[in-house]
């Protein structure tokens, strides 16, 4: 009857069966020893590259976001006093079209001998814009 090692006579071939088995089992245990030191050392190395990915991952955000927003005031801040200018211009523009609206027959004819030809003042301001 063939015993746990495979060959028929374990009782009979002795020490020989055990012994190998012993070296078997003193392997295996070497094996399992030098995957858990592997685990254990790929385990403390895995937060740190983590770590330093998201950290660069968010620098470069930042730096983007940065240079995307220095962009924008370089170029917004010129021309907001163009804009400043442009808004009180067609403020006065709308006060004179909404009081020209309202005048009567003889107040626009008035209005446009002051003016000296029809709608000169709108021609003045919107040209020039």
């Amino acid at each position: 009857m063939p015993g746990r090692c495979g060959h028929g006579g374990c009782r009979a071939a002795g020490n020989s069966c055990a012994s190998q088995e012993q070296s078997w089992l003193e392997r295996l245990q070497a094996a399992i020893t030098d995957v858990r030191r592997f685990r254990e050392q790929e385990r403390q190395r895995f937060w740190p590259d983590v770590w330093r990915r998201w950290v660069l991952a968010v620098g470069f955000a930042l730096a983007a976001a940065a240079a995307a927003g220095a962009g924008y005031g370089s170029e917004t801040r010129p021309h907001a006093a163009e804009l400043a200018e442009l808004r009180s211009r067609v403020q006065l523009a709308d006060a004179i079209a909404r009081r020209t609206m309202t005048m009567s027959p003889a107040e626009r004819r008035q209005f446009d001998n002051l003016s000296h030809t029809p709608m000169s003042l709108f021609a003045t301001l919107f040209c020039t814009i």
